[in-house]
C-alpha cells in the first residue's frame, strides 16, 4: 500500500506535494462538480489531510486534490518536517537518511501550477495569503515528543459561501 501511494507523489496526481528529503505516500481526491477537493498524505513521522470546499455547496472552480490541497499540504508538511529525523516508510526503496533534510524556508512556489485555472473568492485568496505569511513567519517546531499526538485545529470559517479548509496532523505509529 505504501508503494502504491508513494507513486501518487512520484508519478501521479500528487506531484505538487513533493518535498525534497521527505519520503511520503499520498492520495488526492475531488468530488463531482469540483465541490470538494482534498489531499491526504503521510510520511514516516506525520499524517496530514487538507480539504478545500465552499460552505454553500457550490463548485470551487475546478480545484482538484492534486492542485491547491496538495500545495497546501506541501507547505504545511515542509514546516512540520523541518529538522526532524525522517523515519522510513515500510516498502519504499528510498533511504531518507541520505536525503536532504526538509527546509521550512524553501520557496513553495510551483511554476508548473496554473493558478488561473482555479477560481477562488477574493476572501478565500486572502485567507490563503495570510496562511502563507504565517508559515513564513512561524518559528521552527520543537522536536516531536513520541508520547504526544499533535493536532492543528480547523481553519476558521471566513463567511457564508466562502472557501474554508482544515488541516490535521498526528504522529504516525511505529510499524514493526
Amino acid at each position: 500500500m505504501n508503494d502504491a501511494l508513494h507513486n501518487v507523489v512520484e508519478h501521479g496526481t500528487g506531484r505538487r506535494s513533493r518535498i525534497d528529503g521527505v519520503v511520503s505516500a499520498d492520495k488526492t481526491g475531488t468530488t463531482q462538480s469540483y465541490r470538494d477537493a482534498w489531499f491526504a498524505g503521510y510520511t514516516g513521522n506525520y499524517c496530514t489531510v487538507v480539504w478545500f470546499g465552499n460552505d454553500n455547496y457550490t463548485p470551487t472552480g475546478r480545484v482538484t486534490g492534486g492542485s491547491l490541497p496538495a500545495m497546501t499540504w506541501q507547505n504545511y508538511m515542509r514546516y512540520a518536517q523541518a529538522g526532524v529525523d525522517q523515519k522510513p516508510l515500510p516498502g519504499i526503496n528510498e533511504n531518507p537518511v541520505d536525503a536532504k533534510v526538509a527546509d521550512a524556508n524553501a520557496d513553495g512556489d510551483n511554476p508548473d501550477f496554473n493558478a488561473s485555472s482555479c477560481q477562488l473568492t477574493k476572501e478565500g485568496t486572502e485567507v490563503l495569503r495570510r496562511i502563507r505569511e504565517m508559515f513564513k513567519q512561524a518559528a521552527p517546531l520543537p522536536p516531536p515528543d513520541p508520547q504526544r499526538r499533535a493536532f492543528a485545529p480547523p481553519l476558521r470559517k471566513v463567511g457564508k459561501g466562502e472557501i474554508t479548509g482544515s488541516i490535521g496532523i498526528s504522529r504516525s505509529r511505529e510499524v514493526n
